[in-house]
């Protein structure tokens, strides 16, 4: 039997072949007898000499839903298990506590706070070949540049992009054992091109303070708008209707302009009244203080 007929594997039971020792049909045809149980799932791989990722197989289970050649969850699960992060883990690799139980960290956490939308979009836009824990941590760290330098600009977030995944590849090597060297100097390459080293960053620093007060309002509203503030701060002193009424309000009384909101004439009324002395009152006052030693 030809050797594409069976799964490749990198397991020391398997080092002699470098394949599995039951056929792809076999084991598809097992995967259909199990009728989606997981338990017999788990022990199909752990014959295979295969490790049980959980994000792996949540994954599988939605692909096999959009695709249209009835390929089950598990026969898709087998497919993704070969990429090149999976090919070296062994069923060894996925037990996690000493009762066998296998779990992992995102099982817990991650897939319950996750839509499959979501999932989508992480994919889409990192692509595919990575796990569910490695999609949230990328696309955690590039929200976190998002949000401290605020760069809306393609070239730029591809560049943030490219750096989010040389961290993680480098921790990656890391973990392995494995040189960073070359890893770091294109890490520190792709720093000094999106302008973020912190030579750059103390720079521009300085070249903002040199900036009159015109140039640094300009940027403000250009660059870095300024907030919107909380209702409670918004107008303490009462400026904006000390301007709508005593100056708005005044130059369009004196022009002969009639505003068409309502409100704001109201507002004028309300506000003049205050301050606005009135023949009858003075009679009523004069009346009532003076009258009686005139009469």
């Amino acid at each position: 039997m030809k050797e594409n007929r069976f799964y490749v594997s990198y397991s020391p039971m398997h080092k002699a072949t470098k394949r599995t020792h039951v056929c792809k049909n076999c084991v598809l045809s097992m995967f259909d007898e199990i009728d989606g149980d997981i338990s017999k799932f788990k022990n199909i791989l752990r014959q295979l000499d295969k490790p049980y990722i959980h994000s792996l197989y949540h994954d599988s289970i939605e692909e096999a839903k959009e695709r249209n050649d009835n390929r089950t969850p598990e026969a898709c699960y087998m497919k993704n298990i070969a990429m090149p992060q999976y090919r070296n883990l062994t069923y060894v690799d996925s037990i996690m506590f000493e009762d066998g139980e296998s779990t992992s960290i995102d099982q817990i956490t991650i897939e319950e706070n996750l839509t499959r939308e979501q999932k989508k979009s992480m994919k889409q836009f990192w692509g595919s070949g990575y796990s569910l824990e490695d999609y949230v941590r990328l696309q955690t760290q590039f929200d976190a540049y998002l949000s401290r330098y605020g760069e809306n600009a393609m070239n730029m977030q591809m560049i943030l992009k490219q750096i989010c995944l040389l961290e993680m590849d480098i921790d990656n090597a890391r973990i392995s054992g494995k040189s960073v060297d070359k890893l770091l100097s294109s890490y520190q390459r792709m720093y000094n091109e999106a302008g973020l080293s912190p030579k750059q960053e103390t720079e521009a620093s300085a070249e903002d303070q040199k900036q009159n007060f015109g140039n640094w309002i300009k940027k403000l509203e250009n660059e870095r708008p300024v907030p919107e503030p909380d209702k409670a701060w918004a107008d303490v002193d009462g400026i904006r209707k000390i301007v709508r009424v005593f100056f708005t309000g005044h130059l369009a009384r004196m022009l002969g302009i009639k505003s068409k909101d309502a409100k704001l004439s109201q507002e004028y009324e309300d506000g003049i009244k205050e301050f606005t002395a009135s023949l009858d009152d003075s009679y009523e006052e004069n009346e009532q203080d003076y009258g009686d030693d005139f009469k």
